[in-house]
């Protein structure tokens, strides 16, 4: 029942009224997939505490769906038109980037510090949540297996940027 843009924000926005009414110190999340069209899904800016937005840039060989997976783009390429949207559609709520995706791989350590150095530098960036998956093992337990794709020199030369470089030191 529920496939069109205007019956996702009239859902959105019955069912925010309700929760907010029972229970008024739960936060509602407006999160969009970066590309995806705000101005069509957008709630009522009362109905939103926070926004988030959740960018992936995957390997061209993997078949996924194009609409939210992208291929070698920067992270400003990918992320910078959506977080622009939800600057403009909720001017008064902070935005998180709450999944920062790339696969694992030589290029994966540059590509997340150019995304941790853009989100830092962009107005109202509350949060930051870096991913790394590995969809080679697609559909498989080891699929979202952080032990194997968060490890070795990529965690670890993330973590030394963002110790040394207090890159988010600008984020609130």
């Amino acid at each position: 029942k529920f496939n069109s843009p205007h019956d996702f924000v009239e859902s959105w926005n019955t069912f925010a009224d309700i929760v907010l009414t029972i229970a008024p110190n739960v936060k509602m999340v407006f999160c969009v997939n970066a590309g995806m069209p705000v101005e069509r899904y957008a709630p009522d800016p009362q109905f939103v505490h926070y926004t988030a937005v959740d960018t992936y840039n995957k390997h061209p060989e993997i078949i996924v769906d194009p609409r939210i997976i992208h291929t070698d783009s920067s992270f400003s390429t990918l992320c910078g038109p959506t977080v622009r949207k939800l600057q403009d559609t909720f001017t008064q709520t902070p935005i998180m980037i709450t999944e920062v995706g790339i696969e694992q791989g030589k290029e994966s350590l540059p590509w997340m510090l150019e995304a941790a150095q853009t989100a830092a530098s962009w107005e109202g960036i509350s949060a930051f949540m870096p991913f790394a998956w590995n969809k080679y093992k697609f559909m498989s337990f080891d699929e979202a297996n952080w032990l194997e794709v968060m490890s070795g020199d990529n965690l670890k030369g993330f973590g030394e940027y963002i110790r040394s470089k207090q890159a988010f030191a600008t984020l609130h």
